[in-house]
């Protein structure tokens, strides 16, 4: 439905067969999520997580993203596919910051004293596009980029934002950093120099 609605919104040709993009990926997670809910019945989890993807992904769409998918209670966002966004790193960042700002604010008691996301962001060039089966097609991303910001994101803390190095080249001049050393990737030679977003919570 997302990328049904970005593709109408979008002012440019829109390809959706596979093809290389340079994007941003967003990976957010909630933290310890099934010990947090293990004492609530299943309806009041289902309720809790459709209140928290509402937020989330109004959020997303506010700062010009895409919502790739949700997998469990995790959110895998896109900035520049299926249509261009011009800044998309920059964008990304703000995405994560409110993100973290509207869960503390949320009406919600128990999800502001109990949903903490990390938060990691990649950018490069990927493989976006239908992918799949002819029973079943998903508009996805699939490279590095991708496996780097997911892996961002499995090392951020709660509240916590970390980007990859391109993402900080972007917007250095744009953000306040803390550096956090070099990052091994799965099946990257190459380490991955990290930051931290810095912001006010």
């Amino acid at each position: 439905m997302e990328t049904v609605r970005a593709v109408i919104d979008a002012k440019e040709d829109i390809y959706l067969n596979p093809t290389k993009r340079n994007l941003t990926v967003l990976f957010s997670d909630i933290r310890n999520f099934t010990t947090k809910c293990e004492k609530l019945p299943a309806e009041k989890i289902v309720m809790y997580l459709n209140e928290y993807f509402t937020e989330m992904v109004e959020v997303i769409f506010s700062h010009e993203g895409t919502v790739n998918k949700f997998v469990g209670d995790m959110i895998v966002a896109m900035f520049g596919a299926p249509s261009e966004v011009a800044d998309r790193e920059k964008k990304a960042i703000e995405t994560a910051i409110d993100m973290q700002r509207r869960i503390r604010g949320m009406s919600v008691g128990w999800i502001a004293d109990n949903f903490l996301t990390g938060i990691g962001i990649s950018s490069g060039e990927v493989v976006v596009g239908n992918i799949g089966s002819p029973q079943h097609m998903d508009y996805t991303a699939i490279g590095d980029e991708v496996n780097i910001a997911s892996r961002l994101q499995s090392m951020a803390q709660g509240g916590q934002i970390l980007v990859s190095d391109r993402v900080y080249s972007a917007t250095k001049d744009m953000f306040e950093f803390r550096k956090i050393g070099c990052v091994i990737v799965k099946g990257k030679k190459k380490s991955v120099e990290t930051f931290e977003v810095i912001y006010g919570k």
